[in-house]
């Protein structure tokens, strides 16, 4: 499997989960660093860095006349003349007085206004892309390249005729006559217009939200937490068959909540869940008489000591060691508080079975470290996952641990 057809995979899941508020993505964003509360909003700022966006605006710094509307206006006077006289119109309108009155003259002008539908789609598309500025721009480094659009537009509006033009009404049947428009400048703001309407009616689809991960997701370390992401779907798609999916309303990294006719789920990412603890404290082994954790504990403390000279964070000198998985389920049953069984998930996006060996030793770290209420772990309450790319292997299971790979993703069912 690819990487285009395991995002594809991904999603379709993510899209049917995200309906109802029944699956986070907030840690996954946290993880890569992105300042970003939702998918909306990462569509929002990519609505802002695709190329339609910048063209558009490129277009707008370039262009120095707007088109108005014209009408003409016919005045009656009396005994003078002003502006340009219309003599068949003075003819009809003597006529009418039964040319009694010579002085009589009709004159006729143009009124102009730049009032008209495509000035005003032109200039809600400039405040609508002006306020997404405003409100994204500095929260996420993905924006860099489009700080300066505010100034662009603010440069335009201050000399242009659109200052004083009202486009608060204006509807999506406007905005589509304006589609067809002969000048592009207008035709380009509509279309923006549009789009930016079915994205902010979290009208969002397969391929938006794959082109959306396709063009966020693009660093190695990205790639990992997507393909965590991809994991957390499938173990959640996999356990709720049968189940019911809850609404979200609690955090500590909580991405999905479930419960079947006996047991209630808790899936956590990136975190330690809510109830385990997977950390040794100096303590515990500060007095061990074996000659390599006597060493251990010497090394650790001197790195500390020397740290804590050397830069501004200090060392958390009473932790010998702690770990914190990628994926956590927290079993429990119904009406009862206390942590039934814990899956653990280790997840790795490699071919490489040197890194593979590197996350089931990690795993296994997870595993027999372990600790409920300060205690270690009971036998056979955590179980290990090893989630791969790639593996020459089809599912495992062996004793605590089971691995799989995309190409071997199947049976991934928590069962007490």
């Amino acid at each position: 499997m690819n990487n285009r057809e395991w995002m594809k995979e991904m999603s379709d899941m993510l899209l049917i989960f995200l309906k109802g508020n029944r699956f986070s993505l907030s840690s996954f964003f946290e993880k890569a660093s992105f300042h970003i509360d939702s998918i909306e909003e990462l569509a929002m700022i990519h609505f802002l860095l695709q190329d339609e966006t910048a063209v558009f605006l490129e277009k707008l710094a370039k262009t120095r006349e707007l088109f108005p509307s014209s009408t003409n206006v016919h005045k009656k006077h009396s005994g003078k003349m002003a502006g340009y006289i219309q003599w068949k119109k003075t003819i009809e309108a003597r006529s009418r007085e039964g040319f009694t009155n010579r002085a009589t003259y009709v004159s006729g002008s143009k009124n102009r206004t730049f009032g008209t539908k495509e000035n005003k789609v032109l200039k809600a598309c400039l405040n609508m892309l002006r306020s997404l500025v405003q409100k994204h721009g500095e929260k996420t480094e993905l924006l860099s390249s489009v700080r300066d659009y505010e100034q662009k537009i603010n440069n335009y509006l201050a000399f242009s005729p659109l200052t004083s033009i009202s486009c608060e009404e204006i509807t999506n049947e406007e905005i589509k006559d304006v589609i067809t428009s002969k000048v592009s400048l207008y035709r380009q703001a509509a279309l923006l217009l549009l789009q930016y309407n079915r994205l902010n009616a979290k009208k969002v689809n397969e391929e938006d939200l794959l082109h959306l991960f396709q063009r966020t997701f693009w660093q190695p370390e990205q790639m990992d937490v997507l393909f965590e992401l991809y994991w957390a779907l499938k173990l959640v798609k996999e356990n709720t068959k049968e189940a019911t999916l809850h609404l979200l309303y609690e955090g500590e990294n909580l991405v999905a909540s479930w419960e079947d006719m006996s047991y209630t789920y808790k899936l956590y990412h990136n975190s330690k869940g809510s109830a385990l603890s997977f950390s040794v404290k100096m303590g515990e082994v500060d007095e061990s008489d074996h000659p390599y954790l006597a060493r251990k504990v010497l090394s650790q403390k001197e790195a500390n000591r020397l740290g804590n000279q050397f830069f501004a964070t200090k060392a958390r000198e009473h932790i010998f060691w702690q770990g914190r998985p990628d994926l956590v389920v927290e079993m429990r049953e119904k009406g009862r508080n206390e942590l039934y069984k814990a899956v653990v998930g280790e997840v790795k996006f490699t071919d490489s079975e040197t890194y593979a060996r590197e996350g089931l030793r990690e795993l296994c770290d997870y595993l027999y470290f372990a600790k409920v209420n300060n205690s270690y772990a009971k036998e056979g309450m955590i179980e290990g996952r090893l989630f791969l790319r790639d593996a020459p292997f089809s599912n495992i299971e062996e004793g605590k641990i089971s691995a799989y790979s995309l190409s071997s993703s199947t049976n991934l069912a928590i069962t007490p």
